[in-house]
Parts: structure tokens; C-alpha cells; sequence
């Protein structure tokens, strides 16, 4: 518990294909992340550069916002999320220190 300061996935939790095993294993990782430790992820993700070079196969890629949807699910903030050519997609996500406070949105009406 709380023990490791950077966790990396790289095209490997894709392959959990059951219901749930995907947030387990994140949550698992949240729960070996030192606070502020970082989860970096890198998935493929459905897009037409994927359908391009994949074909068919792309209908088994999730959207990238499924992705993201998972990590805050875990209880991780995403820091950052890039792509390189649309083909591989990646995640930096944090594990929020115990004292974090989200900040608050106010509308002043201005």
C-alpha cells in the first residue's frame, strides 16, 4: 500500500476484456501509488488512424474517453493526455495528495 511513486502501463490493460477487470486493476493501482505518485498509461484508442492501419479490428478499441472515464473512476486526476498520430495515446495521472481540495468554480457573472 502506498509504496511505489510511478506506475506505467503501456498497451497492456486493452487486454482485459471482462466487465470491471480493466477499474480493478486501475484501483489496484491507485491503492500502490505513494500519494502524488503517477500512473503513466498508454493505450490504443478507437480513432481513423487506427482504422486505417487496423481495419475491422478497430470496432474492438475503445474511445478515448473510455479511458479517461476509468482513471477517474479510480479515484486518479488526469494531469495530461497526448497522442502521437492519432494511432497511441497516452495518460499521466496522478494519485491526489491526502489534503487536496478540488477548486471550486464561481461565476461572478461579469
Amino acid at each position: 500500500d502506498s509504496s511505489m511513486k510511478i506506475v506505467t502501463i503501456s498497451r497492456s490493460l486493452g487486454y482485459f476484456w471482462q466487465q470491471g477487470d480493466q477499474l480493478c486493476l486501475l484501483k489496484e493501482v491507485n491503492r500502490v501509488l505513494k500519494p502524488g505518485g503517477r500512473l503513466l498509461l498508454a493505450e490504443r484508442a478507437w480513432s481513423e488512424t487506427n482504422a486505417l492501419v487496423l481495419g475491422p479490428a478497430v470496432m474492438r478499441l475503445p474511445a478515448r474517453q473510455h479511458w479517461r472515464a476509468l482513471l477517474e473512476a479510480a479515484g486518479l486526476q488526469v494531469i495530461t493526455e497526448r497522442s502521437v498520430h492519432d494511432l497511441v495515446f497516452y495518460w499521466r495521472a496522478d494519485k491526489p495528495l491526502p489534503g487536496a481540495q478540488k477548486q471550486l468554480a464561481f461565476d461572478f457573472g461579469f
